[in-house]
């Protein structure tokens, strides 16, 4: 079986964010760079809800977790291209 992965690049904004996992009724985001190729992290509902309580709704980058841990180093996507997890 397999699942979807939701990106969000690392410049959107929070707001964003929380916008997406709304609507897709998820808790977490994989956080990519520009070209949608390399994952950088991942942004969950707790990053979200401590950007807004910080009172700041800058972007994704700067409340995502870098250091995500599990899973092995390539990862399937389903646009038929890997990932790459820096």
């Amino acid at each position: 079986m397999s699942k979807q992965l939701y990106t969000i690049k690392a410049s959107a904004t929070i707001t964003d964010a929380a916008e997406k996992m709304r609507k897709l009724n998820i808790s977490s985001l994989l956080v990519v760079e520009e070209d949608e190729t390399t994952i950088l992290g991942i942004i969950s509902e707790r990053d979200v809800l401590r950007a807004y309580a910080d009172k700041k709704y800058s972007k994704v980058e700067d409340y995502m977790t870098r250091k995500v841990k599990g899973g092995k180093r390539r990862y399937k996507y389903n646009r038929g291209f890997n990932y790459n997890v820096r």
